[in-house]
C-alpha cells in the first residue's frame, strides 16, 4: 500500500525534512506546501519485479535534494504559467533541480524568467511543438493531450538513460498521467486548475456529446491515477468532487497560488503612479475605493 500526504505548513521541522520523498513548494513570502509521498512496496510484490525508485529513500539518499520535472502544456503568459513559473523559482530557491517540460515556449510571448540568461532560462525544454493546437479550429483537447504525450514520452524516456526526476508535477493535462506511472515510474502529482470537462459549456449537438464523453472519462480516471492531487482553492475542490464523483476518496489538499511578494517591497515611482492613473478607465479607481469601504 501507499500513503500520501499534502500540508500545509510555516515552517519545516527536522522530521519533517528527512521526511521520504517530501517536495518543498515553497511560496516566496515563507509558507509551503510538503507533498510526502512515502511509499511502502507490499510484501506480497516481488523485489525483483518492484518499481524503480519511487522515493529518495529507495534511492539510498533521503537527504539530498529533490529533481522535479513540471510538465506543462503552454508556457506562455496566463495564471496557470504563473503558477509553474512561480514554484519553479521556489524549489529552486531551496536547492530543487527543476525543468520544466513544455510542449510551446514563445521567446516574444513568456515570462522573463524563462528566457535565456533568466533563473529558468536553461531548465526550459520544448518538445511536440511540430504537432498542432487544433484541426481546422477543432479537436483543441485531442491535440493537446497528443502533444503532451510527446512530453511525457520524451520524459519517459529520459528516465530510462537514469536522467529523471525524483517527482513529476503535472497541471491541466491529467490524460498523460497513467502513461508517466507506467513507463516513467515515478511519483506523479496533478495540480488541477479546474476540471477540463467543465471548460466545455457548448454540449448541445449529440456529436458533441459523443466526442467529449471517452475524453471526459480519460481525465477523471488519469486523475485519479496520481500519487497526489492538489487544487488551487477550496472552491476548485467543491467543483473537483462534484465534477468527479468516482474520485471521491482522491484526498485532496489545496496550494493557494503563490505570489512574489517582494515585487511590492519597492515603493511606486511618480511614472508609474501616472502610468497606472492614465491606463485605467475614468472613475475606475475610485469605484474600487468605495467598493473596498463598502465590503
Amino acid at each position: 500500500s501507499r500513503t500520501y500526504s499534502i500540508r500545509n505548513c510555516g515552517e519545516t521541522s527536522e522530521s519533517n525534512r528527512n521526511t521520504l520523498a517530501s517536495l518543498d513548494l515553497q511560496q516566496p513570502h515563507g509558507n509551503c506546501v510538503q507533498v510526502e509521498c512515502a511509499a511502502k512496496q507490499n510484501s506480497r510484490n516481488n523485489p525483483s519485479q518492484s518499481r524503480q525508485p519511487r522515493t529518495m529513500a529507495d534511492a539510498g539518499d533521503a537527504t539530498r535534494p529533490l529533481r522535479v520535472w513540471l510538465l506543462h502544456p503552454d508556457l506562455g503568459l496566463g495564471g496557470a504559467e504563473k503558477l509553474v513559473v512561480n514554484a519553479a523559482l521556489s524549489l529552486q530557491a531551496r536547492g530543487h533541480q527543476v525543468k520544466i517540460l513544455t510542449a510551446h515556449h514563445d521567446p516574444a510571448r513568456c515570462f522573463s524568467e524563462t528566457l535565456p540568461g533568466g533563473p529558468l532560462g536553461e531548465c526550459v525544454q520544448v518538445h511536440g511543438d511540430w504537432l498542432p493546437r487544433a484541426v481546422f479550429g477543432r479537436f483543441h483537447v485531442v491535440c493537446a493531450i497528443l502533444r503532451m504525450l510527446v512530453v511525457a514520452t520524451v520524459a519517459a524516456t529520459q528516465c530510462f538513460s537514469g536522467a529523471g526526476p525524483d517527482v513529476f508535477v503535472v497541471d491541466q493535462v491529467a490524460h498523460v498521467v497513467p502513461f508517466l506511472r507506467l513507463f516513467a515510474r515515478r511519483p506523479v502529482v496533478f495540480y488541477c486548475h479546474f476540471p477540463d470537462k467543465l471548460l466545455c459549456v457548448d454540449r448541445t449537438s449529440r456529436l458533441k456529446r459523443f466526442y467529449r464523453a471517452p475524453m471526459d472519462w480519460w481525465e477523471e480516471v488519469s486523475t485519479g491515477a496520481s500519487d497526489a492531487v492538489i487544487v488551487n482553492s477550496e472552491f476548485t475542490a467543491e467543483i473537483f468532487r462534484s465534477a468527479f464523483t468516482s474520485l471521491s476518496r482522491v484526498a485532496l489538499r489545496v496550494l493557494y497560488p503563490c505570489i512574489d511578494m517582494a515585487q511590492f517591497d519597492e515603493p511606486l515611482t511618480a511614472a508609474v503612479r501616472e502610468k497606472a492613473q492614465n491606463d485605467f478607465p475614468p472613475g475606475l479607481v475610485a469605484h474600487l475605493k468605495r467598493w473596498g469601504e463598502d465590503a
